[in-house]
């Protein structure tokens, strides 16, 4: 019976994808096919970047939304880079307007993105931003604009930089859940959340350095834009001035408090008009309007981005999946150099040397730049290890050199709801391990081990491609971050830049001036994103409505423990969640 009814139930599913599917696939063909036509830009244009639109690393981040059959909206970080940097030397833009409300991006990126607008301003054009409430990220942006103008009653969360850390200890104790512990690295905190109520000393030390380090080049650019001295702005930030519109006009941190219409006003736009042509062009349109030549050589970017994991999904840094994507770079003629962006804090070490080693073998052939984003730490530095030139922004949270290891036990959990084991075996360690009863003095040792062997293999890759002995990186390896300036100083990366930089160091060491950039992953069309979703990620689907659920902090630390429980036993990985605020 239960079979029976599964087989209609089948049935009944199949019959409405046969219905369905053709009319979405019409649909869909029919955007597409009014999308593809190129936007005729005219003169006197005004590119407007929205940051309220999601703003991605890779094509892989994008979802797909089932209510509507459509791909959310989103801008990749590069495309917003394109757009500013064509935009400088296109005559048909006059300037650019900014609407600041709840950028994505992080600190590193937004960086990025302010250092082109910086360039932009050099063709002597305009930059007006506007927002209604506006995060610390957008003003870090919009401060390098001519003016900046918010709504009535708008606040603007200018109040520094705070690194905040969830403990589990007490809830573990009260349920009876344990970890066994075992690492290298004084500085590596990673589990600290797992047997700890608070910051250790080490791990407090080096999460104020790190803070310290990007809030002192942050708050440097904003005060130089808005030409404040910098004494001054410390002063204003701690009296949390700018949380109050009128305030913040008194004090100079912004230039007006206008309504939307208003500010739209500002920018030669009729409100009031009917047949007035609008001068304002999104990025996405503006991108679709430029003629980009072929050129036979290309520069491929491959995106790694989120935790290192086995597998061979989109999802995060699955080794297999980015694997495929180093060994297309590889073999591809028209491919001259590699670009490797990454925006990870670590995971899983098996699956991360898996990847070092592909990216070995690619550098063998074809010369290979690193980019560091937001965070690239851990397992995320390990993989940098093939590197010709690594490249990383000031505001990059990078090293944490170290390894550690990670055992749930519930032994006592089990106890309180009654539950046993009894065991037989045919060996002395054959019951190695086993959540219900523990870990064995002898797997204990022999992990102990493995987790010097790879702490030791990571000193040596890293001493190798640095150039310098593993007692040097061993100084200042222990598992501590360091951020973007900090590593340039003491030798973890070459040069300060973004991704930019990164592409001009593979142009030039790959001895091309003219080129086409290969952006792997490739962007999926919406139908290869139905297809997909119906060809079985689930897990993906799930985790979606599990976010959305929780909400970003909970799902956070969800994600943490699932990740502890589902990947191996040593991992390469940052410490904690080191969320920036």
């Amino acid at each position: 019976m239960k079979s029976f009814f599964k087989t209609v139930l089948a049935v009944i599913l199949g019959l409405t994808i046969f219905i369905l599917l053709p009319l979405m696939l019409l649909g869909l063909f029919s955007g597409l096919s009014s999308n593809e036509t190129g936007y005729n830009i005219t003169k006197n244009s005004i590119l407007e970047i929205d940051f309220k639109t999601p703003i991605i690393e890779s094509y892989d981040d994008i979802e797909f939304n089932f209510t509507d059959f459509e791909s959310s909206n989103y801008l990749t970080f590069y495309n917003i880079l394109t757009a500013i940097n064509k935009a400088k030397d296109d005559d048909n833009i006059k300037g650019i307007s900014l609407k600041l409300n709840g950028s994505t991006t992080d600190y590193a990126q937004s960086q990025s993105i302010r250092n082109a607008l910086i360039n932009f301003k050099s063709a002597n054009k305009f930059i007006y931003a506007y927002g209604d409430n506006l995060s610390q990220r957008d003003y870090y942006i919009g401060s390098v604009a001519d003016s900046i103008f918010v709504s009535p009653l708008s606040n603007i969360e200018l109040k520094g930089i705070s690194a905040e850390v969830t403990f589990y200890k007490k809830l573990f104790d009260k349920i009876g859940v344990e970890f066994e512990i075992i690492k290298h690295g004084k500085y590596k905190s990673a589990v600290e959340p797992y047997f700890l109520d608070h910051m250790s000393p080490e791990s407090k030390e080096q999460t104020q350095v790190l803070i310290d380090d990007i809030w002192k080049n942050i708050s440097s650019e904003i005060a130089q834009s808005r030409k404040l001295p910098m004494e001054q702005f410390n002063i204003l930030t701690d009296s949390l001035k700018a949380f109050n519109a009128k305030s913040a006009l008194q004090v100079k941190l912004i230039d007006g408090i206008k309504y939307e219409n208003q500010y739209k006003e500002l920018l030669g736009i009729d409100t009031t008009a009917k047949d007035q042509e609008n001068p304002i062009v999104s990025v996405s349109n503006y991108l679709s309007s430029l003629n980009n030549p072929f050129n036979k050589d290309q520069i491929a970017i491959i995106y790694a981005s989120g935790v290192i994991t086995s597998g061979n999904k989109s999802d995060g840094i699955q080794d297999q999946n980015i694997i495929k994507k180093i060994q297309k770079a590889k073999k591809d003629a028209s491919v001259k150099s590699v670009v490797l962006r990454i925006n990870s804090p670590g995971g899983d070490a098996a699956a991360s040397e898996r990847i070092l080693h592909e990216l070995r073998l690619l550098q063998k052939e074809k010369p290979l730049i690193v980019s560091f984003g937001g965070v690239a730490a851990s397992g995320g530095y390990y993989i940098a290890g093939a590197a010709d030139t690594i490249i990383a922004s000031p505001n990059t949270i990078t090293g944490s050199i170290g390894v550690y290891g990670a055992i749930p036990n519930v032994k006592k959990l089990a106890e309180k709801v009654g539950v046993s084991t009894d065991i037989t075996e045919t060996n002395a360690n054959s019951n190695i391990f086993s959540p219900l009863t523990g870990t064995s003095p002898k797997f204990k040792e022999v992990i102990h081990e493995s987790i010097e062997d790879v702490y030791d293999l990571f000193l040596e890759n890293v001493a190798q491609n640095r150039k310098v002995s593993k007692a040097e990186i061993d100084s200042i390896a222990q598992g501590r971050v360091w951020s973007g300036i900090k590593a340039k100083q003491n030798g973890l990366v070459d040069v300060l830049g973004d991704l930019d930089t990164a592409i001009a160091f593979a142009a030039k060491k790959a001895g091309i001036e003219k080129f086409d950039l290969l952006e792997l992953p490739k962007k999926k069309s919406e139908i290869e994103m139905i297809m997909e979703k119906f060809g079985g990620e689930k897990e993906m689907q799930i985790e979606v409505i599990i976010g959305e659920k929780l909400g970003p902090e909970i799902y956070n630390s969800y994600k943490e423990i699932d990740y502890l429980k589902n990947s191996g036993t040593i991992h390469l990985k940052l410490p904690y969640i080191i969320e920036l605020k």
